[in-house]
């Protein structure tokens, strides 16, 4: 499925009116996704009510306008937006900072971007329930809405692929702002950084730093850390695209190095994966879809 019309190129927020040009998709307004009923019985959920809570009173109020990271500050004069603060360098340049001697010059491998949206499929139905929203959860952890409110990504992958593995994805209007990489985010009461069967183990959709293609969690600056202060482990180059399907996977690396089973699921609209939903279920009784992500270019 293709978008057909778009407003801009660089448009900051997705319109509503949109969703009518995806094809063959239903528009997923609030009636569908029921983001005003959040609350109900979210006490036995994983996220907590008073976020939840919070969410309900933030989606009936206009959301702020968020600034795409990639507009130069010639586009945001166009739009009458604030630029971009100037970059800074000390004065006094250290030894160490000044340029390494040129070495063998290298050609970089040529690539082609893709910005699209991530839309959230219900697994077992195929019906479309939302898509991966641009507004988090008090700053910590991603959730699905209706288009009107669609994070828009992107994402490299080598000239003529038709298939992306271990990529990092750019959020370029998701309201957490210090961190720019779409990452899995280890769950707030996980015992370690591995995800298996049998286990309750889980891992949020947030924003985290960069962190290397093929590790395990990492300790970098990451959105759910920053709005909690509790320590938790990220990884950011989880990425699967596969251009023939639209499938849109993320996957989980253990502390050991193997792979861990990862399913994306929903509950209360937050996104997470786990190694298994049952026993997520078990512990968090509340409501889950499990879901398949698709990208959609735009």
């Amino acid at each position: 499925m293709r978008l057909l019309s778009l407003l801009s190129v660089a448009a900051a927020v997705v319109s509503a009116t949109a969703a009518a040009t995806i094809e063959g998709a239903t528009p997923t307004g609030t009636s569908t996704i029921e983001i005003q009923h959040l609350t109900d019985g979210c006490e036995a959920a994983e996220i907590p009510c008073e976020v939840l809570a919070a969410a309900e009173i933030a989606d009936q109020s206009p959301a702020p306008e968020v600034i795409p990271r990639h507009l130069s500050n010639a586009q945001r004069l166009a739009r009458r937006l604030p630029l971009k603060a100037p970059h800074r360098r000390s004065a006094h340049r250290r030894h160490e900072d000044l340029p390494a001697p040129a070495g063998p010059s290298t050609v970089p491998e040529p690539t082609n971007t893709f910005r699209g949206v991530i839309q959230a499929v219900n697994a077992d139905t195929g019906v479309v329930v939302g898509y991966l929203s641009r507004s988090s959860f008090s700053g910590a952890q991603y959730r699905y809405q209706d288009l009107a409110s669609a994070m828009i990504v992107s994402f490299k992958m080598p000239l003529g692929s038709i298939k992306g593995e271990r990529m990092e994805v750019v959020s370029e209007n998701s309201d957490i702002t210090m961190f720019e990489y779409l990452s899995l985010v280890q769950g707030r009461d996980n015992t370690d950084g591995n995800l298996a069967e049998g286990s309750f183990h889980y891992a949020y959709l947030s924003a985290s730093e960069s962190t290397p293609a093929g590790s395990p969690g990492q300790s970098v600056g990451n959105g759910y850390t920053s709005a909690t202060n509790t320590a938790r482990l990220a990884q950011s180059s989880v990425w699967f695209y596969d251009a023939n399907t639209g499938d849109f996977e993320p996957q989980w690396i253990n502390l050991d190095g193997s792979i861990a089973p990862t399913t994306v699921f929903t509950q209360s609209t937050a996104l997470y994966v786990g190694g298994d939903v049952g026993a997520f279920v078990s512990r968090y009784p509340s409501p889950v879809t499990k879901l398949v992500f698709k990208f959609v270019p735009l």
